[in-house]
C-alpha cells in the first residue's frame, strides 16, 4: 500500500490524488472530485479488496443524507466511463459482488517531475483563454458545478475557476472579474440546456447579479464559502460543505451567508434545532437578507410542514432577493406538494432561468413535468441535470420515476444499478429482485430513513408494511416525506384510506393535481 496521494501511473493514465488531478496521455481528464476520491482509494490499495463500507466512510460520512446504492453505482460508473473500463470485462476495476471493488491494473509510482503534458494542459480550454479566474466575491446562489477546475470546449466565453485569489487589487475590480466569470459560466450552462429550455437567461442578468454588494470584504472567506457552495450543489456532501461554511464564518465573523448555508445543510439532514440555531446566527448579522427568509421557508416546509408559514417566508425572500434561484425553487416545490402544479411549474422554470447551471433545480423542474403528465420532458430535464452534475444523487430518484411513468422497468433498473440489463432478461422481475435486495439492506441498517423503507415496500406491493413505515416517516417528520405525493412507487397506495389520512395529517395533496 502506497502513502495516500502518491503520484502513480497505470496504463495511459497518471493520477495525482493529492492535487485532484487525473491525466490521460498528459491531458487532464474531467472527473468530479467524489469520483476522483474513489479512484484514488482504489489505486492506493491496488490488488486489495476495498469494501463497500470503506467506500461509504470515505465518500459519505455517517451524517450525510444520501441514497448510498445509487450514489456508489453512479460514482463507480463515472470512474469506469473516464477510464474506458467495463464492469463485464474489467481491465482496471473489478467488482466483487456484494463486497466491494478491487483495482487490478498495474500501478507504477512516478517521481516528482512535472506531470506529462499533452498539447494543452487544460482538457478543453480554448487557446485564447486568459488563464484562470479566481473565486471572488460574487452573487449568492447555487454554485456553478464547473467551479472545480472544469473547463468547457467550444467557441464563446469560458472560465476555469480556481481556488486562489490575487493578493491585491481594488474591491470593484474583483467584483467586475467575478461578474465576468459568473456570466461566462451561466451562458455556457444555458447553452448546455438549450435542447430543452424554451427560455434564455439574458447575458446581462449574470453580470447584474454579480454586481450586488452583499458579500464579504475578505477574499479568503469568500473562497471558503464558494467551496462550500460547490459541495452543497450536489446535496451529497453536506458534511464537507458545513466544514467550509464554518471556515468562511470564522474568517469573517460578520459574514452572514455561511450561516445560511449551514442552516440549509442541517435542514437537508433533518436537524431542525441546529438549522434554526444557524439561521438565527445569520439573521443576527443580516436580518433583511432574502436568503435568510428563503432558508426559514425551507425549514418550515421540510421540517415543520408549516405550509402557510413557508409560503410567507418564500414570498418575502423572492421580494428581497428576486435573483436568488433557491427561493423560487423551494417556493415551486411548496406549490407542487400542495397540488398547484401550474404555479409550481412557473416558479421552478423561473428558478432554472436564474440558475441554468443548477442540476438540483433542473431535477425539481422535472418533478413538476411529471406532475403535469409529461414524463418525456421530465426525462430530458433529468438527463440535463445528470450531465451538469453527475454526482447529484437526488436526480436518480426523479430519473427512475420518469422511466417508471414511461413503463420502462429496464431503464429504472439501469438508473439504480448503473448497468445495462442483459439481453432477454425479465426486467420487471429483475427490478423486483433489486428492490428486495435494497429492502433487506434497509431493514438491516437503522439509519436508513423510514420513508425509503416504505417506498421499497410499496414498490414490492406490500401495502400494509408500506403504510406502517410511511406512518413512521410521518411521525419522525422525515425530510423526504413530502415527495410521497410525487413518487410513482407510492401509486399503489393512493386509493387507500390510511394513505389519504397520513397525507392529510401532513397537509399534502392527495387528489389530482390542478394546473
Amino acid at each position: 500500500m502506497r502513502p495516500p496521494g502518491t503520484r502513480v501511473r497505470f496504463g495511459r493514465f497518471e493520477l495525482d490524488a493529492a492535487n485532484v488531478d487525473l491525466r490521460k496521455d498528459g491531458r487532464r481528464m474531467r472527473l468530479r472530485p467524489q469520483a476522483l476520491t474513489l479512484l484514488g482509494l482504489l489505486v492506493d490499495r491496488a490488488g486489495e479488496l476495498v469494501t463497500r463500507e470503506e467506500v461509504r466512510a470515505a465518500l459519505w460520512p455517517n451524517d450525510t443524507f444520501v441514497d448510498f446504492d445509487h450514489g456508489l453505482n453512479s460514482t463507480i460508473a463515472d470512474v469506469r466511463r473516464v477510464l474506458g473500463d467495463s464492469a463485464a470485462r474489467p481491465r482496471l476495476i473489478e467488482t466483487i459482488p456484494r463486497k466491494g471493488y478491487r483495482f487490478i491494473g498495474t500501478v507504477e509510482v512516478i517521481d516528482d517531475a512535472p506531470l506529462r503534458r499533452g498539447r494543452s494542459d487544460q482538457a478543453s480550454t480554448p487557446a485564447d483563454d486568459s488563464g484562470g479566474v479566481a473565486i471572488l466575491p460574487a452573487p449568492v446562489g447555487p454554485a456553478v458545478p464547473a467551479a472545480t477546475e472544469a473547463s468547457t470546449a467550444g467557441p464563446g466565453p469560458s472560465a476555469r475557476v480556481k481556488e486562489t485569489v490575487p493578493s491585491a487589487g481594488s474591491h470593484e475590480r474583483r467584483r467586475v472579474i467575478a461578474g465576468a466569470a459568473v456570466a461566462a459560466c451561466l451562458l455556457l450552462a444555458v447553452r448546455s440546456m438549450a435542447d430543452y429550455l424554451p427560455w434564455r437567461a439574458p447575458a446581462t442578468a449574470a453580470v447584474t447579479v454579480a454586481a450586488r454588494s452583499r458579500d464579504t470584504e475578505r477574499p479568503e472567506a469568500w473562497q471558503a464559502y464558494a467551496r462550500a457552495r460547490v459541495y452543497w450543489s450536489t446535496r451529497s456532501d453536506c458534511a464537507r460543505a458545513t466544514v467550509e461554511y464554518r471556515e468562511a464564518a470564522r474568517l469573517d465573523p460578520a459574514f452572514a451567508l455561511p450561516w445560511v448555508g449551514i442552516a440549509d445543510c442541517f435542514t437537508v439532514n433533518g436537524n431542525r434545532q441546529e438549522a434554526q440555531a444557524a439561521l438565527g446566527e445569520a439573521e443576527r448579522r443580516a436580518p433583511n437578507l432574502g436568503e435568510v427568509h428563503a432558508s426559514r421557508g425551507f425549514i418550515r416546509m421540510f421540517l415543520a410542514w408549516d405550509w402557510v408559514g413557508a409560503e410567507e417566508s418564500f414570498t418575502t425572500a423572492m421580494r428581497l432577493a428576486p435573483e436568488y434561484a433557491s427561493a423560487w425553487q423551494w417556493a415551486g416545490l411548496l406549490s407542487l406538494f400542495r397540488g398547484d402544479v401550474a404555479t409550481a411549474h412557473s416558479r421552478l422554470a423561473h428558478a432554472v432561468a436564474l440558475d441554468p447551471a443548477s442540476a438540483v433545480i433542473a431535477s425539481d423542474l422535472a418533478w413538476a413535468e411529471l406532475a403535469r403528465g409529461r414524463p418525456r420532458e421530465a426525462l430530458d430535464l433529468c438527463r440535463q441535470a445528470r450531465r451538469l452534475t453527475p454526482e447529484m444523487v437526488f436526480n436518480g430518484t426523479c430519473l427512475a420515476a420518469a422511466w417508471q411513468r414511461l413503463g420502462r422497468p429496464d431503464e429504472v433498473l439501469a438508473v439504480h444499478t448503473g448497468q445495462s440489463p442483459s439481453p432477454g432478461a425479465d426486467a420487471a422481475a429483475d427490478l423486483q429482485a433489486y428492490y428486495r435486495t435494497r429492502l433487506a439492506g434497509a431493514l438491516a441498517r437503522p439509519s436508513i430513513p423510514a420513508h425509503t423503507t416504505s417506498a421499497l415496500y410499496a414498490a414490492l406491493g406490500d401495502t400494509d408494511r408500506a403504510l406502517y413505515w410511511l406512518e413512521v416517516a410521518v411521525h419522525n417528520q422525515e425530510f423526504m416525506t413530502p415527495f410521497t405525493v410525487l413518487d410513482p412507487k407510492f401509486d399503489s397506495l393512493r386509493g387507500h384510506s390510511r394513505f389519504r389520512e397520513l397525507m392529510d395529517r401532513v397537509g399534502l395533496a392527495t387528489g389530482e393535481p390542478h394546473s
